[in-house]
C-alpha cells in the first residue's frame, strides 16, 4: 500500500511539475511576442470557414512549432542560433553552446555570416568581435568547425590567418571590416551558437 501512495505521489509530483515548466515557457513565450499592430487584425466575418483551410492552416501551425526555434534563438534557414553575451574563452564557450545542445557556429555562406551579423547588432547594438566554431587547434592551418562541418566559406581579413604561434580560434567582426581573424584561443568574447532545427 505504501509503494502504491509513493508511486502516486511520485507521479502527481512530476505532473506539477511538467504543468509548472509549461507555464513558465508560455509566459516567457508571451513576453517576447511584439505587440500586434493596429490595423493588422482580420474580422471574424472575413474569414472564411472551410473545413480544408482550417486544416491546412492547422498543418501549417503544427510544422512552424516543429520547425521553430527554442525562445530567444533566432533561425536562419535550417539552424537556430544564439548570441551568448558573457565574454569566456572559445573552449568555455564551446562547452556553454554545448550545454544548450548547440556547439559554437559554424558559417558556411555570405549570406549567413551577415544574418550572423545582424543578430549580433540586434543583440548588443555594436558589432564586437565574437568567437565562432572555427579552430585549427588540431593541426596548423586545416581549419575545421566545431560540429564538424566542412570549412568552405571563410571571410579571413586580408594577411589573415595570420598563423602565428598559438592564434588557433576563430574569431568574426574583426577590425573595421568585420572579418575573420585567428586568434590566442584564452582571450574572452562573446559567442555564437548554431544548432539544427
Amino acid at each position: 500500500m505504501k509503494i502504491l501512495f509513493l508511486c502516486a505521489l511520485l507521479a502527481l509530483s512530476q505532473a506539477a511539475d511538467v504543468r509548472e515548466e509549461l507555464e513558465i515557457e508560455e509566459t516567457f513565450h508571451e513576453a517576447l511576442l511584439p505587440e500586434a499592430e493596429a490595423g493588422n487584425w482580420t474580422e471574424p466575418a472575413d474569414v472564411e470557414n472551410e473545413p480544408a483551410a482550417e486544416e491546412n492552416a492547422a498543418q501549417e501551425a503544427d510544422d512552424l512549432l516543429r520547425s521553430s526555434c527554442p525562445a530567444g534563438w533566432f533561425k536562419f534557414k535550417h539552424r537556430c542560433f544564439i548570441f551568448i553575451p558573457r565574454a569566456m574563452t572559445w573552449a568555455r564557450a564551446q562547452r556553454n553552446c554545448v550545454s544548450l545542445q548547440a556547439t559554437l557556429a559554424s558559417v558556411h555562406n555570405f549570406e549567413e555570416y551577415h544574418s550572423i551579423q545582424r543578430l549580433i547588432i540586434a543583440s548588443t547594438h555594436m558589432s564586437p568581435a565574437t568567437w565562432i566554431g572555427g579552430s585549427d587547434a588540431q593541426e596548423d592551418r586545416l581549419w575545421l568547425w566545431s560540429d564538424g562541418s566542412p570549412f568552405h566559406y571563410s571571410n579571413w581579413c586580408s594577411g589573415e590567418p595570420s598563423n602565428s604561434k598559438d592564434q588557433n580560434c576563430l574569431q568574426m567582426n574583426y577590425g573595421g571590416s568585420k572579418c575573420w581573424d585567428d586568434v590566442w584561443c584564452n582571450g574572452n568574447l562573446p559567442s555564437i551558437c548554431a544548432k539544427n532545427v
